[in-house]
């Protein structure tokens, strides 16, 4: 659990110094440059971006919606969309950092990268809360098919269709 809490204070200080500190790149880069071209560059990123993400969400969404009509596995899935998402967000907030972090979610061969990433990561996280410590407490090394104190020593088995064998 104590893992967790630092992830979260982590991510806590990301969502707060991040911003902050493109906000002052934007400063510096203005102080050097002028106003007026950080200006145009923040709103030509936000439509430009805007657009970008736009386009390539509806390609995803088409990869989607034809790979489940067809009833084959999509390209990229849901998480792509999501990392889509979240490119928009980047490209719409001012920033170079966000920027260049958005643009990067737009190239295919990059979000398919962090997508493995994630879904690595999403998947040992998961398999880590899977385990019930209360059950690994009362044995430290249970059998394989051996029921846990909280199935109530009740086993069901189920065949590749999800239907209980007698």
């Amino acid at each position: 659990m104590p893992r967790f809490l630092d992830v979260r204070r982590l991510l806590f200080l990301l969502v707060l110094l991040l911003p902050l500190a493109d906000v002052y790149l934007l400063v510096v880069i203005a102080r050097h440059i002028g106003g007026w071209p950080v200006l145009a560059f923040v709103l030509a990123s936000a439509i430009l971006g805007g657009r970008l993400a736009r386009s390539e969400g509806r390609r995803v969404l088409a990869d989607l919606q034809t790979a489940r009509r067809d009833g084959a596995q999509p390209r990229e899935g849901l998480l792509s969309a999501g990392l889509l998402a979240l490119a928009g967000v980047l490209l719409v907030l001012p920033g170079v950092m966000s920027t260049v972090a958005g643009l990067a979610l737009l190239v295919p061969p990059v979000r398919r990268m962090i997508g493995r990433a994630t879904r690595g990561w999403v998947e040992t996280r998961m398999t880590a809360f899977a385990i019930d410590p209360r059950a690994a407490a009362h044995r430290a090394d249970p059998q394989p098919g051996e029921p846990t104190p909280l199935e109530g020593g009740r086993v069901i088995d189920i065949d590749d269709r999800g239907r209980p064998l007698n």
